[in-house]
């Protein structure tokens, strides 16, 4: 398995990566109308989303457990003239609250115990009014039951777009009970094929939208 820097340092000349997905520019438009003006980009990756935001007037804090991903985006908001607040590491390095909370494709990267865990310092890092955005797959994702299994439903994957990556892939069931202390305002699933390295795959994943209780 290689490491994040090193994913970055590939993927990071790749155009998806630095094009907002349709569903979350939906999702800004939403949170403009409501007012809200701090959001934080947890996983940003090299920051599509914390671009689309910042551009869009949010004040906004992006945080990655990547060096090379967050020089990126340091250079990337710079060239851009934005002030984005960079972070390396994870959310343990903020204790600001903030009115959005942004995790597209991160929290799943682990075991059951360790998304329980980020989703419950995502909870102390949100006012009642907060709203939090994340994805995470569902067992009817192509990639589910490929690889070496660690724990039920978790796979070091071997379909990976990054072979290896620690992927948790949960149903329906699983997922409302990791959000016991969250108002559920919204899950969708978002599926479809994609091009994985030359080979058609099926993409299933849940996005899901909540404030604190």
């Amino acid at each position: 398995m290689s490491t994040w820097n090193e994913q970055w340092e590939v993927e990071q000349h790749s155009e998806y990566w630095k094009t907002p997905d349709v569903d979350i520019c939906s999702f800004l438009k939403e949170m403009q109308a409501s007012g809200k003006q701090t959001i934080l980009d947890y996983g940003c990756g090299i920051g599509r989303h914390s671009i689309l935001f910042a551009k869009n007037g949010f004040k906004v804090t992006a945080i990655d457990p990547s060096e090379k991903a967050i020089q990126y985006l340091r250079k990337w908001a710079e060239k851009e003239n934005l002030n984005i607040d960079c972070i390396c590491g994870d959310i343990s390095n903020t204790e600001t609250r903030f009115d959005i909370i942004l995790c597209f494709n991160v929290l799943y990267h682990g075991t059951r115990r360790s998304m329980q865990s980020l989703l419950n310092k995502i909870n102390h890092r949100m006012d009642s009014g907060s709203i939090l955005y994340f994805t995470c797959p569902t067992h009817d994702d192509g990639k589910y039951g490929y690889g070496k299994e660690l724990e039920s439903h978790t796979f070091l994957s071997s379909k990976s777009i990054h072979p290896g990556d620690l992927h948790y892939f949960l149903n329906r069931k699983d997922l409302l009970e990791l959000l016991t202390q969250f108002n559920v305002l919204e899950i969708k699933r978002d599926e479809h094929f994609w091009d994985n390295n030359g080979s058609e795959e099926f993409s299933s994943y849940w996005k899901i939208k909540c404030n604190k209780k």
